[in-house]
């Protein structure tokens, strides 16, 4: 079995296939953060739909309460709620982290395999190397956008409109 998978080069297609899982979940977490950052910048005039959510929601629970106890809570809990193509956006964070961490172990498991079965041979190194370069050029990619920032960035202005011109708004 070991040397059917390594003959047949299936780490490296496995590894391809994960390779490009993160790269389009990274495109679509990079686009996303950049719609919603736009949107978030000018809360009060925005139809991106989260935004219309959080203010039609926020209106309405002043309405029936009176106020909001924790607004960084409030838009919080939409940001996590959030879905893109009817995935959570915290999951394709999570997909473009874990396709990282499966090609470097299918890279480690490859190489395990080729040197239990052919020893220390160019395949081997091959397999084991291509894993990691790809594993840390997943990892790198997705450092560079610095995601954490931009939800930052989001869930601060969305705060700084539902406390400071929203809630204004609605006492009077």
């Amino acid at each position: 079995m070991l040397k059917v998978i390594v003959d047949n080069h299936i780490p490296f297609v496995l590894m391809g296939i994960f390779v490009a899982a993160g790269i389009v979940s990274k495109i679509i977490v990079s686009t996303t953060l950049k719609k919603l950052v736009k949107a978030a910048s000018d809360m009060s005039k925005s139809s991106h739909s989260l935004m219309r959510l959080v203010r039609a929601k926020f209106e309405h629970a002043c309405m029936v309460s009176d106020k909001v106890q924790n607004v960084e809570v409030f838009a919080q809990k939409y940001l996590y709620e959030y879905k893109v193509l009817g995935v959570r956006f915290h999951r394709w964070q999570r997909i473009e982290k874990g396709c990282a961490w499966m090609c470097l172990l299918i890279g480690g498991f490859g190489a395990l395999a080729g040197y239990r079965l052919y020893g220390m041979n160019e395949m081997t190194f091959r397999i084991g190397a291509t894993g990691a370069v790809e594993a840390v050029l997943l990892m790198l990619l997705h450092k560079t956008t610095d995601e954490n920032y931009q939800l930052d960035v989001i869930k601060t202005y969305m705060v700084d409109y539902l406390e400071n011109v929203c809630a204004r708004r609605m006492e009077k």
